[in-house]
């Protein structure tokens, strides 16, 4: 029988965590764009459908790596994604607030 080692692979060293961070949280622009960038040059966008895909598939699959970042104990790279989107729903709601003027 195999023993699984539980080891912290941040032990005491918080320039791994901080390089984790920002790798998390600037890997999302860098893959949004280019995988915007790509599916917008092999999927002609004429209707709101093809639009939605070319948006939702980057979406899902940054989700998706953010928690295979979490399973494989790579925690501040998922956090960094994480946070990318929380600052993104704060700068939404911060527009939508000054625009609509409540």
């Amino acid at each position: 029988m195999v023993e699984e080692i539980n080891e912290d692979y941040y032990a005491g060293n918080d320039s791994k965590k901080t390089l984790d961070y920002t790798l998390g949280f600037f890997s999302v622009v860098f893959l949004l764009f280019l995988m915007v960038f790509i599916l917008s040059l092999n999927i002609n966008i004429t209707s709101e459908l093809q639009l939605a895909i070319a948006i939702l598939v980057p979406l899902t699959l940054n989700i998706i790596f953010g928690m295979w970042m979490f399973k494989i104990k790579r925690r501040y790279v998922a956090i960094g994604i994480i946070s990318f989107y929380a600052i993104l729903l704060l700068l939404y709601g911060a527009c939508f607030t000054l625009l609509s003027g409540i």
